[in-house]
């Protein structure tokens, strides 16, 4: 027992005497393709795809103007560009605590302080709005006036940019339009994608 209660102070001094590595966010490189890639195999896009669009390979599909690029691809590229630039993380976190207008968090300090020129603060978001566009959850009516935000610097991709690209792909009257559309539809899911994940980090 007394052999016990020693270790456990003997732990107890090692916690507080070691150095604290700060805890990272998700890697823009590997970890968010990576979680992109598994939560659309695990989905039914490659049953919607194959039966509903009369896409045959389904998330395997592979373009004729980027015969590079799958499907699945398109995700892990617009997973990965979300933090492309750095300021564009200036709009990915959410303080549930405060309304959605004032709810924005930036994952760290410094970048934060060095966006400032490049993406002022007026025009920052919350990681819902930035994803949505509505400013609050009771205006989830498609009849609600969204956010109009229009920067010049930094595309925004957002679910009803999805929308829009797939709505061009569904009304393309050529193939190479629609698979063009259709292709940047899932890269801009991936963009959202992306936004969905860097909530489930938590702010100390």
């Amino acid at each position: 027992m007394k052999m016990k209660k020693k270790l456990n102070y003997i732990f107890l001094i090692l916690l507080t005497v070691l150095p604290i590595q700060k805890g990272l966010c998700y890697d823009d490189e590997s970890t968010h393709q990576d979680l992109s890639n598994a939560s659309l195999k695990i989905s039914s896009t490659n049953q919607r795809l194959t039966e509903g669009l009369n896409v045959p390979d389904g998330i395997d599909t592979v373009f004729s103007f980027k015969p590079n690029m799958r499907i699945i691809d398109y995700i892990a590229k617009g997973s990965e560009l979300e933090d492309d630039p750095d300021c564009r993380a200036s709009n990915h976190f959410h303080d549930p605590l405060k309304v959605w207008t004032q709810s924005l968090l930036t994952d760290s300090r410094w970048p934060h302080l060095a966006c400032v020129k490049g993406w002022p603060e007026i025009d920052r978001r919350s990681n819902i709005t930035w994803a949505t566009g509505f400013f609050d959850y009771s205006d989830s009516s498609p009849f609600s006036v969204k956010d109009p935000y229009d920067g010049e610097q930094y595309v925004r991709y957002d679910w009803d940019t999805a929308r829009g690209y797939y709505y061009s792909s569904l009304i393309a009257t050529t193939e190479v339009y629609r698979e063009y559309f259709l292709g940047e539809t899932f890269k801009t899911l991936g963009h959202v994608i992306h936004l969905l994940q860097d909530v489930s980090i938590a702010f100390a």
